[in-house]
């Protein structure tokens, strides 16, 4: 984003994007974001959701587990 001028979600107009969505999700609301300036003055997001939660559990890393101790000493 380069200086946002304005933000707007709108729920009625997601079925129209639910076609870019990939499988295995719903599109529950796109955000349109319109930039003062940058190339681009336009830039539309999607929130979406899982349509079934329980195949994407939260990841929780093992506490042996040294690849998310990079950095701490």
């Amino acid at each position: 984003m380069y200086l946002p001028a304005s933000v707007h979600v709108n729920y009625e107009i997601a079925p129209y994007f639910e076609k870019y969505v990939a499988p295995g999700f719903t599109l529950e609301y796109v955000i349109f974001v319109a930039n003062n300036y940058g190339p681009n003055r336009l830039a539309v997001y999607g929130f979406v959701t899982p349509t079934d939660p329980n195949r994407y559990e939260e990841f929780e890393p093992e506490e042996n587990d040294e690849s998310f101790d990079q950095g701490k000493e």
